[in-house]
């Protein structure tokens, strides 16, 4: 605790180099948060538009696929292949 003190008491708070050194820092945490709120904005809009994209192939592919399945089998039944047909373990039917 001596050592700080000691420490502080030499710092002056009015000379440039500790001026300047406060105001690279300050500059600094400022460009690093700025990046990072951009970054995350950035891939937050990327996983929506991807999910976007999924959503629609998977809205444009569906009724072809049931309309195929319908001339083999029931209605119900050609549903049931085709969301089974389309599900991965990146999509969740709910």
């Amino acid at each position: 605790m001596k050592y700080i003190n000691h420490i502080l008491k030499q710092v002056d708070p009015n000379s440039l180099r500790v001026r300047l050194t406060i105001v690279i820092a300050a500059l600094s945490a400022i460009g690093l948060g700025s990046l990072a709120i951009w970054t995350n904005w950035k891939v937050q809009h990327i996983l929506i538009d991807s999910h976007k994209q999924n959503l629609q192939e998977l809205t444009e592919r569906l009724p072809q696929d049931v309309q195929v399945y319908t001339d083999m089998y029931s209605l119900q039944d050609s549903l049931e292949k085709s969301v089974k047909n389309l599900t991965n373990t990146n999509t969740f039917y709910g």
